[in-house]
């Protein structure tokens, strides 16, 4: 381009120097000029486009720096727009996973209601499992309590049976009299009613004892109050153990508490 600038140039100024050299006013020159006159035109018209192309080519390389700015820019616009779709792409790729997290909390979402109904149901059972545990340990204390009371008194009703026994024992053996500290003899076959007969005529009025015959639970009931029947006695206090139930002693006529000491 430069070069094409350069020889548009020197063209030119040899056309100005061939239109000086024209104003020569000599005869000879004069017949050159008119010779060459018909190819003025063409020149002038050749000049003229030379004119315009140079016009262009001044215009052009004023126009160089401006396209190159451009150009730059453009190839700036170019980077731009390479990272606007990058960008782009880093949204789309952002936005994919802004996706999946909603999808997974909507997810988590659904999994926490479903824990809440969850816990909540637990909590009705374990209301309603306390509430039937409740009832039953009212009922089972219902029914040691009523267990225990049936059984108080059966233990009552036995008592009663065992002191029946006694006391029919006790009045089935009243009539008979009980010895002690009689010497038995060696021989195997020994006659009771003899061996009582002697002991009776000969040793009487000495230090051998004669008592009821009672069980032996009634022997301790009225040993535990003998102290207290004694002590009436001495006082000259009417006291008297019962026939029908021997452990049980009456003073003034009136059933005395068992183990109730007697106050003077």
């Amino acid at each position: 381009m430069e070069e094409f600038f350069k020889l548009l140039l020197s063209k030119r100024r040899t056309r100005q120097l061939s239109s000086d050299s024209s104003l020569d006013t000599s005869p000879e020159p004069k017949k050159l000029k008119e010779c060459d006159s018909s190819n003025s035109s063409e020149g002038e018209r050749e000049e003229e486009g030379d004119d315009i192309i140079l016009s262009a080519l001044n215009m052009a390389e004023g126009l160089q720096k401006p396209l190159q700015d451009i150009l730059k820019k453009l190839e700036k616009l170019d980077a731009i727009e390479e990272a606007v779709n990058n960008l782009g792409k880093s949204f789309g790729k952002l936005e994919g996973r802004i996706h999946t997290l909603e999808d997974a909390y909507a997810t988590t979402k659904r999994d926490v209601e479903d824990l809440k109904e969850s816990l909540n149901a637990n909590e009705t059972d374990k209301k309603t499992t306390s509430e039937r545990i409740q009832k039953l340990e009212d009922s089972t204390k219902s029914s040691l309590a009523a267990l225990q009371k049936e059984n108080d008194e059966l233990r009552a009703n036995f008592k009663l049976i065992e002191d029946k026994n006694l006391y029919l024992e006790a009045y089935s053996r009243r009539e008979n009299v009980k010895f002690e500290n009689i010497p038995e003899q060696e021989t195997n076959k020994e006659d009771t009613e003899m061996a009582l007969r002697t002991f009776l005529e000969t040793e009487l009025g000495t230090n051998y004892k004669m008592y009821q015959d009672l069980p032996f639970e009634i022997v301790e009931r009225r040993r535990a109050q003998m102290e207290t029947f004694k002590k009436a006695r001495r006082n000259n206090i009417p006291a008297a153990f019962s026939k029908a139930q021997p452990e049980k002693l009456f003073i003034r006529g009136k059933l005395w508490p068992f183990g109730m000491p007697l106050e003077l």
